[in-house]
């Protein structure tokens, strides 16, 4: 996945978080590095992968209560798990678009949809924060 970082610049970010949300939630990223860690011990891929997909359901219910930040927190750790999980990227992009972070939004639903092109709620959610982005950018253009 890229992220935007700084002035334009890309980084590409293994696990597919993107590195401008780690470094926007400190929190996120202390628990990216935790994570990370155990990620490399050995665990059953289909251990990992429900223990992700438990990770995406409370994520949900944080962005449901508006817990924003709980759930890109529990998201980076999901994605440590089952990197190719869209559902992972599909709730960072809602989160992300809700917390008004546009390119991080696209960036995530584009991730999902690469791992699940078919995914309509991912194609819906892009659409979402392109138009959310859009009307950012319009609103802080100047006034003639």
């Amino acid at each position: 996945m890229q992220g935007k970082v700084g002035l334009g610049r890309s980084i590409s970010f293994g696990g597919g978080i993107a590195l401008g949300v780690l470094l926007a939630f400190p929190a996120a990223y202390a628990l990216f590095r935790a994570d990370e860690i155990t990620a490399r011990q050995a665990v059953k891929p289909e251990v990992a992968r429900a223990q992700a997909a438990k990770l995406v359901a409370d994520s949900q219910r944080a962005i449901d209560e508006r817990n924003l930040q709980d759930a890109v927190d529990l998201l980076v750790r999901a994605d440590r798990l089952d990197p190719k999980n869209p559902n992972v990227h599909n709730n960072l992009c809602v989160a992300s678009t809700l917390l008004r972070r546009y390119d991080d939004a696209v960036a995530a639903c584009n991730a999902a949809l690469a791992l699940k092109p078919d995914f309509q709620l991912a194609k819906n959610n892009l659409r979402w924060a392109l138009d959310e982005r859009a009307k950012a950018r319009k609103a802080s253009e100047p006034k003639p």
